[in-house]
Order: C-alpha cells, then structure tokens, then sequence
C-alpha cells in the first residue's frame, strides 16, 4: 500500500486500486489506502488532469467517513482525517458533528499497535491543524474526553512522531512542563529520555515511574536497563537501583520490583541479583514456589541462572506457560532469554547444542531456535540444521505446531522455520 502512495507511475491506476479505501474492515489498511488515493488525487488534482467530478466525490466521502465513530469504523474516521489533511481541505471537517460535539478523531486504541500513517500525516501537517482549529485541536483529536480529561492519551500518540515536526514537539515540551503528569503515559516518557539524553533528572523521573500497580511491566524499568543509551552513568544508576532494597529486608524475596527488573537486566552480575535469584533456587530445593510475579521473575531467572542449567529452567517455564494457556507474559519471557543470549556466548552455545542435537524434536528446535535468532544471526551450522528440518516438515500431509514465545503465537513449524531462515535476525526486545 505504501509503495502504491509512492509511485508516479499510473496515478489514474493508483486511484482506482485504492478508491475504495473507506470499505476495508482493517483499520491499518484503509488508513494507508486513504493516503495513497488521496496523495495521488491531489497531484492530479493541481495537475488539472482529474475526471469530472472526482474531487467532490472524494471530499463527499471524507465528510461521510468523518463522523463514524464505532470501534468497527475507526479506521473509515482516521482515513477521513488523513484524507482532508493530504489534500489540504481542513475545511471539510468544519461543519461535522457527532451527537452534540464537533466531529473529534480518535488517534489509537490500546488493543492494536499506533497506526503510524495516521500519526506521520498529522504530524506533518501539525502546522497547518493547529492554524485551522486554533485552541480545540486538541480536543479535536480526542475521541474520548471521559478518560482523556487531561489530553493525555492523545499527546501519548503525538509524542511517537513529535520529532517529524518542529512546531508539535515544542507544544509537546511546554506540555509536559506544564503537566508533568505527561509522563505516566508510556509514548511520553520514550519521547522525553531520547531528548533529554544524560538529563540530571532523567534518572529520578524514570525511577519515580518504576512501578505503577498493574500487571505489565513499565517503560522505566526497560528505559533504566541500558543506561548507556539514555546518556547516563551505569554505575551511578546501579548503585540508585540497588539504594530502592531496604537493608532490613533483604531477607525477603519481593513479589514484583520494578527496580529488581531493571537490575537484573541491567546489571546482571550484581549481588542483589544473584541474592534473590539463590533465594529462589534454594526454595525449589525444597519443593516450594518461587514465590514471584512472572513480570519479574524473568528477568532475575535468566539473568541469574547458571549457563549449566539454563535448558532445565527453559523447560521448566515452557510447561509451565503452556499449562497456563495464556500468552500475556511471552513478550517478558521472550525477552529475558534473548537479552541472556545476546550478551553470555556460553548461552548461546548451550541452546545452540540443544537444536543440534538428533534427538531433539523439530516443534521445540525451531521454537528455541526463533529465541536464538532474535538474539544473534543464525550460524551456518545451525541453518543447515534447521534447513533439514524445514524439509523434514514438508513430507507429512500436516506439519507440527509449536509455540512460538517471539511473536506469542502458535504457528505450523515449518511457517516458523523458514522465518528464522529468511530473517537471520529477529526482535529487538
């Protein structure tokens, strides 16, 4: 879709392919084919070569896409808006109302990923928006006022493309500094530590935000692994991670700790770490729990765990997941292990022999061998490994399934191996 808003080559053809941008039900892909028809309408627009009529049908159907409101048509709604913005007629939108309020867009929902087409043309034509609609642009652009009382969920969305625009990321700085509660919202605080690298309060602000009561886990306690990459000093915020344990309780092992997340991910060979994680080994030596929120006890497990028994404690967590039924925490999973591979080469030589190994199975090889991907590029050793597998898979009428904790699906396993085969490399938790 977004090579058909970049080619020149047929802007009629182009047209007609993506015409009917308001009747996909995928809210991404009509988004990007509103962009592409309307780019290619307004060049042929100003060119003077549109046929008759063409221009006030397309405008017709911004307005009546516009209004739609229902989670079934946000999609048909971000269209229109980025419609009206690419042929600069801001105007179409003026007279529209929902119910008793002017037409508002709603920017994202928390159940799919940022429609970053949307966001880019918004951003690009911030000045332009913020010309026509003045002083309730944002408001605007706030679907929901209940639970957006302060803006923060649309600046939460702004804040992914404010570097793309002068003007919106000064309105964005003046913001947070106007409402420093800004920051609780997770696209925020990202845009915040990249312009605001090796800050003095940089370090305080992601500490604060550290743990905030839910089940996921926070942006500050990744941001405050890599130190390096937010311009700080590891030592120094080591040594502010380790000042958040009480002396007096260091003999209780805590449930879930943003500060214990960021440490061992951080700081893998720090004694509180390995304190913890020795805790937990001597408790499963007597049959008992660990004791601790999943959140957290990945990273501490496969920072901590000895490479020797690092394949046990994969197997013992896989059933344990799978018995769970559940993939909310595959991405923490996911990424405790690929951070442990990346950085310890004895790791990756263990997992490495274990997908080598005759005996071992295809559905759990290329499920281990999908982490090991993530982390390194594959060896040649092991894609030739994994290529006799892939034509192994291929003779049986119905392949295996296996699990894949990367992308938190479960998938045939020779869809999984040529992935890994094609990609080289994969996430970058």
């Amino acid at each position: 879709m977004h090579a058909l808003a970049d080619s020149a080559a047929d802007r009629p053809l182009a047209r007609d392919l993506t015409r009917q941008w308001a009747d996909d039900s995928d809210d991404q892909v009509a988004v990007a084919a509103s962009a592409a028809f309307h780019i290619h309408l307004r060049h042929d627009h100003d060119g003077g070569t549109l046929r008759p009529g063409e221009w006030d049908a397309a405008l017709a159907a911004i307005r009546r896409e516009a209004v739609k409101r229902s989670f079934r048509r946000w999609g048909h709604q971000r269209g229109a808006w980025a419609g009206a913005l690419l042929l600069d007629r801001l105007s179409a939108l003026d007279d529209l109302s929902a119910g008793k309020v002017p037409a508002r867009l709603n920017l994202g929902d928390t159940l799919g990923p940022a429609d970053m087409t949307l966001l880019s043309a918004i951003a690009d034509g911030w000045p332009a928006l913020r010309a026509h609609f003045g002083d309730q642009l944002l408001t605007r652009l706030s679907e929901d006022s209940l639970f957006n009382h302060d803006n923060g969920m649309t600046w939460n969305y702004l804040a992914l493309v404010a570097d793309r625009q002068q003007l919106l990321s000064r309105e964005l700085a003046q913001a947070v500094a106007d409402q420093p509660r800004l920051l609780d919202n997770d696209g925020v605080l990202a845009w915040y530590a990249s312009t605001h690298r090796g800050n003095d309060n940089l370090t305080d602000i992601l500490i604060s935000r550290l743990d905030d009561g839910t089940n996921a886990r926070t942006l500050a306690s990744m941001l405050l692994a890599d130190p390096r990459d937010l311009g700080l000093a590891p030592d120094a915020v080591q040594e502010r991670l380790r000042s958040l344990f009480r002396p007096d309780r260091l003999w209780y092992l805590p449930y879930q700790s943003g500060a214990l997340e960021a440490l061992s991910d951080g700081f893998p060979e720090d004694d509180l770490v390995r304190k913890f994680w020795g805790m937990i080994a001597d408790a499963r030596k007597h049959g008992e729990p660990a004791g601790m929120y999943p959140r957290t006890y990945y990273p501490l497990a496969y920072a901590a765990v000895p490479t020797e028994g690092l394949l046990d404690l994969l197997a013992l967590d896989t059933r344990r997941m799978a018995a769970w039924g559940d993939t909310y925490f595959d991405t923490q999973f996911s990424r405790s292990i690929i951070r442990r591979l990346r950085r310890d080469a004895s790791a990756r030589a263990e997992i490495a022999a274990f997908i080598l190994a005759p005996e071992t199975a295809d559905a759990p090889a290329s499920c281990f061998a999908s982490l090991t991907a993530a982390a390194f590029p594959v060896s040649d050793e092991l894609a030739g490994n994994l290529t006799t597998r892939l034509t192994q898979q291929l003779l049986p009428p119905a392949p295996d399934i296996t699990h894949d904790y990367v992308s938190g699906s479960d998938i045939p396993v020779p869809v999984l191996l040529l992935q890994i085969l094609h990609s080289g490399i994969g996430a970058n938790p």
